[in-house]
């Protein structure tokens, strides 16, 4: 069990450090902790609810300044993904008034096994942002075209709060 718990926080980390996010959201000095959220995601036609596990909305300045919110979300609002676990990871910036889709990526969700991530080379989302502030972030997103790697993603709800 202990090789196991060990395991969770080695994978939750790469997949946290990949995403760009901190592995501890606390750690990140000046941004807003989201701990209450969802998501409704659509994947291979079958639609799912996973909880809020943690999120964050900070100031990004490099290589331009920035507001970026990012979020991991698994089915119980619990650290994932454990062997075989499943997570959807979800960032989204915004620059002046427009947001930018900068990652979207599901592990072991209801499309099947491993890990199916969207570029915007093989596929296309389009991005509504509902509220993008420290209160809360949440939009939609609908997404047309292949996901690398698994079955895409087509349609995505998500909210977060503090």
């Amino acid at each position: 069990m202990m090789s196991r718990s060990i395991g969770l926080r080695a994978c939750a980390v790469l997949i946290v450090a990949a995403s760009g996010m901190p592995a501890t959201p606390a750690q990140t000095p000046g941004a807003t902790q989201f701990m209450h959220g969802q998501t409704t995601f659509t994947q291979d036609g079958r639609e799912v609810t996973w909880l809020l596990w943690q999120g964050t909305l900070r100031a990004v300045s490099e290589p331009r300044p920035v507001s970026q919110a990012n979020f991991l979300f698994t089915p119980d609002g619990k650290p994932g993904p454990e062997e075989g676990g499943s997570l959807l990871r979800l960032s989204v910036t915004k620059n002046g008034e427009a947001y930018t889709l900068q990652s979207l990526a599901v592990e072991n969700g209801p499309g099947g096994s491993g890990l199916s991530s969207y570029k915007d080379t093989i596929g296309k989302c389009k991005t509504t942002i509902t509220r993008f502030d420290e209160k809360g972030v949440g939009g939609s997103i609908t997404c047309t075209g292949a996901f690398d790697g698994g079955a895409a993603v087509t349609k995505v709800y998500f909210a977060g709060r503090p």
